[in-house]
């Protein structure tokens, strides 16, 4: 039950206002996805005008996907209002490396820069509970950090698609040393 909510209508300006717990703190966030895909189509040549609402209940820089959800969201809702048309992967590639599995919303591995995906994935069903500290780290600054990551390829079997789980229990997570 964790999820933001996007409610967008045509009108005589654009507008993006953010409400919910996870609101940025000034009007918008620092680098604001659904901001960087209204650049990127050029709303402004169309002389197409959104107000745009996102209410925020996933806390942001916590790594929980809330930004390229968000991103997904509202490309699938610009393709509905008719202002969007052929979305393929290299478009959402552009706005983000995670944005295609969002936007494609399968259970999938993403490698490289969002540009090796494998959909499909067979995982088995975990339950999780989910802690959010006081602290607040971007997504983008952190994947710039890591030096070497840990070899996932090995426990994902390309031809079955099946993950295997029984080598990732004894693995770090790459994020870990970095946040410190």
């Amino acid at each position: 039950n964790l999820f933001d909510k996007i409610e967008v209508k045509k009108s005589n300006i654009n507008k993006i206002t953010y409400i919910g717990p996870y609101k940025p703190l000034s009007a918008k966030y620092d680098k604001d996805i659904v901001h960087k895909i209204i650049k990127l189509i050029d709303l402004e040549s169309k002389n197409i005008q959104l107000d745009i609402k996102i209410e925020k209940n996933i806390p942001f820089k916590a790594g929980l996907g809330s930004a390229s959800t968000n991103a997904a969201s509202f490309v699938k809702v610009l393709e509905q209002m008719k202002i969007l048309k052929n979305v393929d992967k290299q478009f959402l590639l552009n706005i983000g490396s995670d944005v295609p599995a969002c936007y494609y919303g399968k259970n999938c591995i993403v490698n490289g820069i969002g540009d090796k995906f494998y959909e499909n994935i067979l995982f088995p069903k975990y339950y999780f509970i989910l802690v959010k500290p006081d602290i607040n780290f971007s997504t983008d600054d952190m994947y710039k950090k890591v030096k070497k990551y840990s070899i996932l390829d090995k426990q994902f079997d390309t031809n079955n698609r099946k993950f295997n789980t029984s080598k990732i229990k004894k693995k770090r997570n790459d994020f870990e040393i970095i946040a410190k």
